[in-house]
């Protein structure tokens, strides 16, 4: 009711103009009635209508933010599809006043709306907002946003790009001089090399980053990167099994997913006997037909140890499994 007060015009009382400020202002009030009686669809409906009076007025800003309100409560109603867009609109509109640090923000609360689902997309949003903090200069956010883009990227099994999200990120670290995570990442950096069978990319990795960081040579993280390449291009499967129990790599959980590290070791793995030596997990297979339930041919498999050798297990039993499966498909055709 107040909204459309504030639209009408009046010769009377020499009101010429739709007050827009005072329809826009009406309609948050009512966005926030209708969130408290539980009606998550019609405050995003009423801070939409808010946002396009203040476009009216040329408050880039302020239908920034109505949008990304309706944005975030259609997310918490479980709609990520009508979410998204909202989003992406209130990111372009925080830019264009020049809110840069709010759009960043912003970026980082879409992205995880759309990050299970369709992970491309995600890369390309974090992508962006990496551009707008490099703009502000916002080195720890620029990390974050680098850091997701190798985390999606590795999922993706994207490694080349991987690879070049990780040396922007230590270039970030070197520059700020955190030896720490430079040392963390020259391990991921090392491994992705490794898990596209390079190991002479892995030694240049190795060596850049020596060149970038002169105290990174004597620390535990530079041993285990000498380590993994030269157990890689030694073919010392016992040296490798000692890297993988060692706690520098252990604590890379954040930082490499299960899968790259398969992806190094994988390849050796060709049957269960040497995938429980590569991910230190015990498999015990029963025979077929042990449950009636189970279609014709089903084994099933036990495996026993810690979570980490439990997952990379796992990704190992899969791959042969799959090999096998796209060899059958080839002979067949």
């Amino acid at each position: 009711m107040q909204e459309k007060l504030s639209l009408k015009t009046s010769m009377l009382k020499l009101k010429l103009k739709p007050d827009y400020d005072g329809a826009a202002t009406a309609l948050e009030r009512a966005s926030v009635c209708y969130r408290n009686a539980g009606d998550p669809k019609k405050a995003a409906k009423s801070l939409l209508d808010a946002a396009g009076y203040y476009e009216q007025l040329g408050n880039i800003f302020h239908a920034a933010k109505a949008r990304e309100g309706a944005a975030m409560l259609l997310r918490d109603a479980g709609d990520s599809a009508a979410a998204y867009p909202l989003f992406e609109k209130a990111i372009d509109q925080y830019a264009e006043s020049g809110s840069l640090d709010t759009a960043a923000m912003t970026v980082d609360k879409a992205a995880k709306v759309i990050v299970q689902q369709e992970p491309e997309q995600a890369i390309k949003l974090y992508e962006k907002g990496l551009a707008l903090v490099q703009q502000s200069d916002r080195s720890k956010m620029a990390g974050e946003f680098l850091s997701q883009i190798t985390r999606l990227n590795l999922r993706l099994e994207r490694y080349n790009e991987a690879a070049k999200a990780i040396r922007d990120e230590i270039e970030k670290y070197v520059e700020v001089k955190e030896p720490g995570r430079v040392g963390q990442l020259t391990i991921a950096l090392v491994l992705v090399q490794l898990a596209k069978g390079d190991s002479v990319a892995a030694a240049k990795c190795y060596q850049w980053v020596l060149e970038q960081c002169a105290e990174f040579e004597f620390t535990d993280d530079a041993r285990a990167c000498r380590q993994l390449i030269g157990g890689w291009e030694g073919g010392d499967d016992e040296q490798f099994q000692n890297i993988l129990k060692d706690g520098v790599l252990r604590s890379m959980d954040n930082e490499v997913p299960d899968s790259v590290v398969g992806a190094v070791l994988g390849p050796k793995a060709r049957t269960l006997q040497e995938i429980q030596l590569y991910s230190g997990c015990k498999v015990q297979v029963f025979k077929r037909d042990a449950r009636p339930d189970l279609p014709v041919g089903t084994r099933l498999i036990s495996l026993a140890g810690d979570e980490k050798s439990m997952r990379m297990c796992r990704s190992m039993i899969e791959r042969v499994v799959n090999e096998a499966q796209d060899r059958k498909t080839v002979i067949r055709a």
